[in-house]
């Protein structure tokens, strides 16, 4: 009943506090406060008493940044992590580069908010280096600061199993995989989850040996 609770109040500050109501960001500093770091990690946003509020925190987002999708633009993911008492967020943009603006969707608890425009004010290309997205809707702001968790990178699938290569792939590549795990990406009787014969001189499973 609790947590159901908590859900209901945190759902409805995002809602009225961030997105109708007229508040500034921590951004609106000159210089601002997040220019080095992110001073205010999570989801957050300044009320009218100049606090800073976190609606999310940043250990409750899942933050990954796509490097080559297959619509060949990169792009950012967050989303409330697994096991999360928050509300489910799901936010992805492909303005990552300072300065790049994008006007995008929002996915909150299955409730989707429109027409809100996103600017990265600080952006990062590795696990660890963090990002910083100013969002702002109806005259109301809010800001993203996060850290990646993990770099998404897709690789070629030749053969179709579901494994790819080494090769990282391409928009024209056509089939694509999260992994590179196939030893042989021109046969599909070879991958990780073959049944391996013995003394066949072909390593079916991947695993480095021609045994089981």
């Amino acid at each position: 009943m609790k947590t159901i609770l908590k859900n209901t109040v945190i759902v409805i500050l995002f809602i009225t506090a961030v997105l109708f109501i007229g508040t500034s960001c921590d951004n609106e500093a000159d210089p601002s406060p997040n220019d080095n770091q992110c001073n205010y990690e999570g989801l957050t946003f300044l009320d009218t008493g100049d606090n800073t509020q976190t609606l999310i925190p940043e250990s409750d987002l899942s933050t990954n940044i796509f490097n080559n999708p297959p619509n060949g633009i990169p792009a950012v993911e967050i989303s409330t992590s697994t096991g999360s008492s928050y509300p489910l967020i799901e936010f992805r943009t492909e303005a990552i580069t300072v300065g790049a603006t994008e006007v995008i969707n929002v996915l909150i608890n299955a409730t989707q908010y429109i027409n809100i425009t996103v600017t990265c004010q600080r952006a990062g290309t590795a696990a660890g280096d963090e990002f910083r997205f100013d969002l702002v809707s109806n005259g109301a702001e809010a800001e993203f600061c996060v850290g990646i968790d993990n770099v998404v990178i897709y690789y070629e699938d030749l053969d179709y199993d579901g494994f790819g290569s080494q090769t990282v792939g391409t928009p024209s590549s056509a089939n694509i995989s999260l992994n590179s795990d196939d030893c042989d990406d021109t046969d599909n009787s070879i991958n990780p989850n073959a049944i391996e014969i013995l003394n066949d001189n072909i390593d079916s499973n991947c695993d480095g040996y021609d045994n089981t």
